[in-house]
């Protein structure tokens, strides 16, 4: 009995603690609302003016799945190969397997290569790197050096100049660092994703899009020409070997 009568007292007492402690907070928050609200209203006020001064940022993104398939399409042919001394299957294709893709992506050709595409802008065309220069203000600041007043990047880049080819290496970098990623999600699954992420909706869009084109328009090529010559190879031994056996006979 004892025991749970100075269970009770402790009980009664906690709660009784409770309970001043909330009357106290309340008789606090009584005596200091105006100080309340005067820093609520200042905090409403800053997140609108952040709102309205921050700029939003548009993210464009590409996700495609890379083929890790091993064997070439000659593979049939590998054996009849081999016996010429021909090995198709350690000939090119590594660039676009594994982490490879990624570097093709991000590397400096395919950038600028993409940069000096154009694109459709309220039917009028303009390339992809004026778009990013115009956004940025950068050629007002250009303008303020001699060297690079009314500098301009039409025409093809291997007649660029060395102020041309600086600026552009300072644009590539820029968005290496600050616009694209190029990542795999998953480490085990064979997904990437490229992404741009600009203040500009029309560049965003446009550089992904142009960019996946470029790197599939280089990937076609290389492996119709890699293919293409595994089949002259091929198409010569099989001659030669005819040519012997025609002879044989």
């Amino acid at each position: 009995v004892m025991q749970t009568t100075e269970q009770q007292k402790t009980t009664d007492l906690t709660l009784k603690d409770i309970i001043l402690s909330i009357k106290s907070n309340m008789r606090y928050l009584r005596l200091r609302w105006g100080i309340i609200i005067i820093c609520g209203a200042i905090g409403a006020v800053a997140g609108i003016a952040y709102a309205l001064v921050k700029k939003p940022l548009y993210t464009a993104t590409c996700s495609f799945v890379l083929d890790d398939t091993k064997t070439s399409s000659l593979s049939q042919y590998a054996g009849l190969a081999s016996m010429a001394g021909i090995d198709l299957n350690s000939v090119g294709g590594s660039v676009f397997e594994g982490d490879n893709i990624i570097s093709l992506y991000t590397s400096r050709i395919m950038i600028a290569k993409t940069l000096m595409c154009k694109i459709n802008v309220d039917g009028k065309q303009q390339l992809i790197i004026d778009r990013y220069i115009d956004y940025l203000h950068l050629k007002e600041k250009w303008d303020k050096e001699p060297a690079l007043k009314n500098i301009s990047f039409e025409g093809p880049m291997g007649k660029f100049t060395r102020k041309q080819d600086s600026l552009l290496i300072d644009i590539v970098t820029n968005i290496n660092k600050k616009v694209l990623t190029v990542n795999k999600p998953d480490k085990t699954l064979s997904i990437i994703n490229v992404t741009v992420t600009f203040g500009d909706e029309w560049f965003a869009k446009a550089f992904n899009d142009s960019l996946v084109a470029n790197v599939n328009d280089f990937y076609i090529k290389t492996k119709t020409e890699k293919t293409a010559a595994d089949v002259q190879v091929l198409q010569k031994q099989a001659d030669s070997v005819k040519a012997i056996l025609n002879n044989t006979i």
